[in-house]
């Protein structure tokens, strides 16, 4: 079984999905569903459910988004620097790929709580990969201004 942490993959399964957004939105910031999720696989369904989108939601639209060639859709969630990547990924032809997101986790700035680091775990052809991404709340929603990777090539 693998980690992800989607509110939203968590509310497909529930009846009542309020009380978990509810409770996500006060704080809680970490799920976890003992699932693999191949690309695409109901995340538009989610963030449709969700008007108001948790930063989980927004990186996991995102890499699922770039992983499915999707960049015209991907460039929406973005913003500087993050927005100039994805540009030029979009450039050269916003080639798909396979990934297996492994788990999606958040922490607010607590100096700055319009701010948010989240850490997502992908494997990709039997390498893990970490990718950090910088997130920043412009009028309510939650926009990726930048993001790194890590490559763990030890994966068994």
């Amino acid at each position: 079984m693998r980690k992800i942490t989607f509110i939203g993959l968590l509310c497909l399964g529930l009846m009542n999905c309020k009380s978990d957004i509810d409770r996500e939105a006060k704080g809680v910031l970490s799920w976890s569903v003992g699932v693999v999720v191949d690309i695409g696989y109901g995340l538009d369904i989610t963030s449709n459910i969700q008007k108001k989108r948790l930063p989980q939601t927004v990186v996991g639209d995102f890499v699922l988004d770039l992983a499915n060639g999707n960049c015209e859709e991907a460039i929406k969630s973005t913003i500087g620097k993050a927005r100039e990547t994805v540009q030029a990924s979009w450039d050269a032809g916003c080639e798909e790929y396979k990934t297996i997101i492994k788990g999606v986790n958040c922490e607010l700035n607590e100096e700055d709580k319009k701010r948010m680091i989240c850490d997502c775990i992908e494997e990709r052809e039997g390498l893990e990969m970490t990718y950090f991404y910088e997130l920043k709340k412009i009028k309510r929603t939650w926009k990726i201004e930048n993001y790194s990777k890590e490559i763990d090539s030890s994966v068994d």
